[in-house]
């Protein structure tokens, strides 16, 4: 389980996403502030300023790599595979 600030994490679900080039947007649970973001089979692109991500345009996480997201407004992250044509596929973990 992730550890931040010496302090254990709460669980509070998990979320599966695919996309075929549409900007995604995740159902995050009330009260989440932190998420892990997994792109499990392709590179993907993230933003959380107001602004879609596109196939060349944002934050990019790597095929197969964790990457810990935390926010006081993780409802307004966006997501989206990394240029191509293969579906991603994104598994989030969301903790209090």
């Amino acid at each position: 389980m992730p550890v931040v600030r010496d302090q254990l994490l709460k669980p509070l679900g998990y979320e599966q996403l695919t996309s075929a080039g549409a900007v995604l947007v995740p159902t995050v649970p009330a009260g989440a502030c932190r998420i892990m973001i997994v792109a499990e089979t392709k590179a993907i692109r993230i933003r959380d300023d107001g602004t879609n991500p596109s196939g060349t345009v944002g934050f990019i996480i790597p095929a197969n790599t964790i990457y810990y997201y935390t926010s006081s407004k993780p409802g307004a992250l966006r997501i989206i595979e990394d240029g191509g044509t293969s579906t991603a596929k994104i598994n989030l973990l969301y903790y209090a």
